[in-house]
């Protein structure tokens, strides 16, 4: 007997496996110098999308072919957590040992595109200041994870929708 596909076990594996994923990815864009290219950094959310819409088509035919719009947003939220919190714990221990350096080349590079903004130095020395709390590593690993969680959320409120199909009523 094959044991019922749940939420929380399809949430898990998925995620693991699609936080590997993007995991590769974001080392392949360290090695390469491609991450402090803006469009390169939204490739992770794609991922993460391609690997909430498969969870979501695999739950839906292990359940009868049934799927709730809460257990979509279940999914889609679990399973960006957890992927979330593995593409944050390796992009942190990467900044913090592996390339101690990369917050310093990320400020010089907004530095530059500050002032080609045409920011006066006012404006560059708080925007900095700033910059330099979000990348401390405790702000990051939260805010990096809860954009994670949002925006797996916000992917699965989409799929969900599409792929909703309750129970009938009357059966």
């Amino acid at each position: 007997m094959q044991e019922k596909n749940t939420v929380a076990r399809s949430a898990l594996k998925n995620g693991m496996i699609f936080g590997m994923i993007c995991l590769l990815f974001r080392a392949v864009t360290y090695v390469f110098g491609l991450s402090f290219i803006p469009l390169v950094s939204y490739v992770v959310f794609i991922i993460l999308g391609v690997g909430i819409n498969l969870a979501l088509k695999e739950l839906r035919s292990d359940n009868e072919g049934l799927l709730s719009f809460g257990d979509a947003l279940s999914l889609g939220a679990l399973m960006s957590a957890v992927a979330g919190l593995i593409l944050t714990t390796f992009e942190i221990v990467y900044v913090q040992f592996i390339d101690t350096a990369y917050n310093d080349k990320f400020l010089a590079a907004q530095l530059d595109a500050w002032q080609k903004q045409g920011m006066d130095e006012r404006q560059i020395e708080r925007a900095a200041a700033w910059t330099k709390m979000v990348l401390s590593p405790g702000f990051s690993f939260f805010v990096q994870t809860a954009g994670f969680v949002m925006a797996g959320f916000f992917i699965a409120l989409v799929l969900g929708a599409i792929y909703r199909k309750n129970k009938p009523v009357f059966e």
